[in-house]
């Protein structure tokens, strides 16, 4: 990929450490099979052909009146008589990073048509105090294959709500890790998949709590 300068001024060290973030595989090669969502591989391929990602950035203490919503459309590749058109592919990397007491409404939407294969990296950073209620809804065509791995990373006193709705794709699968890294962290994630006789729909999640007096609850239809 290539770095682009932000026109938007940012505190001086807030590029930096999301580069940071971004640079390094949310699992690696050697992961517990055991433990290890199997993101490693797909988030991998993603890094690898990756050439742009998209940043929302949220200032400490700012709280965003309104939703912020991120739709992804894709389509199948156009295929003729005369060709053999092969899979029509993207990969979306993205990066929500909100600093100390920072409150974020988010609406993560998938949805397309025709034949393809989307293959997605969402990065969460969640700052002390920081809050942040994620929708994600995948609506893809019932003829695409859909991979995404979401990773979210909770300090202290932080909260991260996430409701996800899976209906579209042949098939589909939704990584969800979730580190509660700071005292006080919480989360609490809900998952819904519906599909019929030749779907395969998968939400593989996993809350780590990693410091003291952490909470979390797992609801999944």
């Amino acid at each position: 990929g290539s770095f682009a300068e932000l026109q938007a001024s940012l505190p001086a060290d807030a590029m930096e450490r999301m580069l940071q973030r971004l640079a390094a595989l949310p699992e690696t090669a050697d992961a517990d099979h055991r433990t290890a969502l199997g993101a490693y591989q797909f988030s991998a391929l993603n890094q690898a052909i990756s050439g742009d990602v998209a940043i929302c950035y949220a200032r400490g203490g700012v709280e965003v009146a309104l939703p912020l919503s991120i739709v992804q459309l894709s389509s199948g590749a156009v295929k003729s008589d005369d060709d053999n058109a092969g899979l029509a592919a993207s990969h979306p990397n993205l990066l929500f990073w909100l600093e100390e007491n920072a409150k974020l409404n988010l609406m993560q939407q998938y949805a397309g048509s025709g034949e393809y294969f989307s293959n997605a990296v969402t990065r969460i950073q969640l700052k002390e105090g920081a809050q942040l209620t994620h929708a994600y809804v995948q609506e893809q065509s019932i003829e695409a294959v859909h991979v995404d791995s979401v990773f979210v990373s909770c300090g202290e006193n932080s909260s991260y709500t996430a409701q996800v709705v899976q209906v579209g794709g042949r098939i589909s699968r939704v990584n969800l890790k979730v580190m509660l890294e700071g005292r006080f962290a919480a989360t609490a994630v809900k998952g819904l998949t519906l599909g019929t006789g030749g779907q395969l729909g998968d939400l593989h999640s996993a809350i780590a709590h990693l410091s003291p007096d952490c909470s979390s609850q797992q609801e999944h239809y």
